[in-house]
């Protein structure tokens, strides 16, 4: 059975006349009739009752109408699906994201935008810190992700600016540091500090610690956190204090203040990142989209 035989039986319902069916379609009424003909005989049924002035559908033929009208409602739907996904309009993408980032209004704008232009696709979002999103990234798990310090040696991934983010020092409010807030690194030399273990962002512990060094300063590590969420978490306790992107303060309790270090001067790329060779439309989509939201400079 071809999809041309369907096309010519329903074209010869619709019209009520196989030589009306054959004009409407452009094709030879012989050819028309030859073709409704092969395929009446590999079903072993008759279709079409052939009347003095037009056609009639037999009882088989109403049955088979109702299911061909079916099928080629389907093949229009699958045309224009497979269009869709080409187009990055249908599919799925999964998403990583810190806990801090859910909190900034423009990555909330760009899945707003995405939402808009692809209701279609089905987005899952990842809250994990940015080591293990490039981990995913690389691994085929994530196909994007909003992180801090992409590898910039490492070809195989990509990335586009979002969002810069300042440092702070984070203290508990009943501190001395509340009260005679140091003016630099260096004074913080000494106290208990709330930390993260390099594993967790290399790329990210790695600048921190040399940007300290030529501060003269160097972390007195009392606890670790696996992530921000968790070190801000100890501050709140009043078990140390910490370095934090500026955004986590909108997170912290009262009892946390946010503190500028004259030297602590490090502005923190986020960005959106992903396989270089992801061939995803839907991935390429949203690229296009958080460009277009957040244009780097």
């Amino acid at each position: 059975m071809e999809i041309r035989q369907l096309k010519y039986f329903l074209a010869a319902v619709e019209h009520g006349s196989i030589s009306q069916a054959a004009r409407s379609l452009f094709v030879a009424q012989p050819a028309l009739t030859k073709q409704i003909r092969n395929l009446e005989e590999e079903l072993g049924v008759t279709l079409l009752e052939r009347l003095p002035r037009g056609i009639a559908l037999t009882a088989a033929g109403r049955q088979f109408f109702r299911n061909a009208s079916k099928i080629q409602d389907d093949l229009i739907s699958a045309k224009q699906q497979a269009i869709q996904a080409s187009t990055g309009q249908l599919g799925t993408m999964t998403l990583g994201l810190t806990v801090l980032h859910s909190l900034l209004p423009i990555i909330a704008e760009i899945l707003r935008r995405f939402r808009q232009d692809a209701p279609r696709v089905s987005v899952t979002l990842h809250q994990l810190i940015s080591g293990p999103q490039v981990d995913r990234i690389r691994a085929g798990e994530l196909d994007a992700g909003f992180l801090f310090y992409r590898p910039l040696d490492d070809p195989t991934l990509s990335g586009t600016l979002i969002s810069t983010e300042k440092l702070m020092l984070a203290v508990p409010r009943d501190s001395q540091w509340a009260a005679h807030p140091p003016k630099r690194l260096a004074e913080l030399n000494g106290v208990d500090m709330i930390w993260f273990p390099r594993g967790a962002t290399p790329m990210y512990y790695d600048h921190l610690m040399h940007h300290f060094h030529k501060a003269g300063y160097t972390p007195h590590v009392a606890m670790e956190g696996s992530d921000n969420a968790a070190i801000l978490t100890l501050v709140t306790a009043g078990m140390g204090c910490a370095i934090l992107p500026a955004l986590a303060r909108y997170q912290a309790e009262d009892s946390v203040v946010f503190l500028p270090l004259e030297d602590l001067n490090l502005e923190m790329p986020l960005e959106l990142v992903w396989h270089t060779e992801n061939p995803s439309p839907v991935l390429q989509r949203f690229v296009e989209i958080a460009r277009a939201t957040f244009p780097s400079r």
